[in-house]
């Protein structure tokens, strides 16, 4: 049994080895009376203490690294580069849980341009900066782009442009303001009963008194009533006004040939400028067999 030393006034216990080794003092307690980690697990792997001054490293590791300063144990690490889907260019998204690409869904890092091979859905509002300006409306040219001539008033639902060219037809619900709409048919029909007797009373006879708007005349067809013996000569014209008929222009000879004419090009002047009043003259009196000469004209708004 271990002896008692009184060292100022402190009680200690003592080995028996005090005569030979000088004191060597024992503790009492310690190890039982704490709570210590037996074994360290990580997610790969587990250790446990083999000596009684061993030691734990933590390594770092790719883009991992650690820091010991004073009590402080710092991890520092960076996100790893994960392996890209689909093929280059391809925009990544989740696939199911993994990174995925689509040859339809491409980025263009030279140009800044996305490429989207099917619809697109979008949930709010989409706004395209470089294109045209406030009410223009956008419409493919290479890229995205807004004209002047074409605009759209979503305050009055007005849509505005210099001419609309419909190759299948045009439906519009709703009012439609007679303005003139380019490459749109319009017709002068009329008919002359007895030309013989009219040219009596007169050689010119006004159809249009004055154009709201430059036109073009394409198309012009006269059937009479009988193939005569001579043949009706007509020239349609056009002058500033038709009293008097100043500065008047020629637009193409309508005499007939076996009774009809029909013409779609080589006017002499198939563009009529506006206000200008068109007319046609008889050329010589008709033969008065004629009873009926029926004209069909043909134009559209320039």
């Amino acid at each position: 049994m271990g002896r008692r030393i009184l060292i100022f006034g402190i009680v200690l216990f003592c080995s028996t080895a005090f005569a030979q080794q000088g004191v060597d003092f024992m503790t009492s307690g310690g190890g039982a009376d704490q709570n210590l980690w037996e074994t360290i697990s990580s997610d790969s792997g587990s250790t446990t203490a083999d000596t009684t001054t061993d030691t734990l490293t933590v390594s770092g590791g790719g883009t991992v690294s650690t820091k010991i300063s004073g009590d402080i144990l710092t991890i520092t690490g960076a996100a790893g580069a994960a392996a890209a889907g689909g093929a280059d260019t391809q925009i990544q998204f989740n696939d199911s849980g993994v990174i995925g690409g689509a040859g339809a869904f491409v980025y263009t890092k030279g140009t800044g341009n996305v490429y989207m091979g099917q619809d697109a859905h979008i949930v709010g509002n989409i706004t395209v900066t470089g294109a045209g300006s406030n009410t223009q409306i956008l419409f493919n040219d290479g890229t995205i782009e807004g004209d002047t001539n074409l605009v759209f008033n979503k305050t009055t639902n007005t849509l505005t442009t210099d001419h609309i060219v419909a190759t299948a037809g045009l439906e519009v619900n709703g009012d439609v303001v007679p303005a003139n709409l380019a490459g749109l048919n319009h017709h002068l029909r009329f008919n002359l009963v007895d030309p013989n007797a009219l040219f009596d009373t007169d050689e010119t006879f006004c159809i249009w008194p004055q154009t709201d708007a430059a036109v073009t005349i394409t198309q012009i067809e006269v059937t009479l009533d009988a193939d005569p013996a001579k043949e009706l000569a007509v020239d349609l014209m056009y002058a500033n006004v038709f009293i008097a008929h100043p500065s008047a222009v020629i637009i193409d000879d309508l005499t007939t040939t076996s009774g009809t004419t029909s013409i779609s090009s080589g006017f002499d002047n198939a563009n009529v400028p506006a206000n200008k009043a068109v007319f046609i003259r008889l050329d010589g009196d008709p033969d008065s067999n004629i009873t009926q000469a029926n004209y069909d004209i043909t134009y559209d708004y320039d």
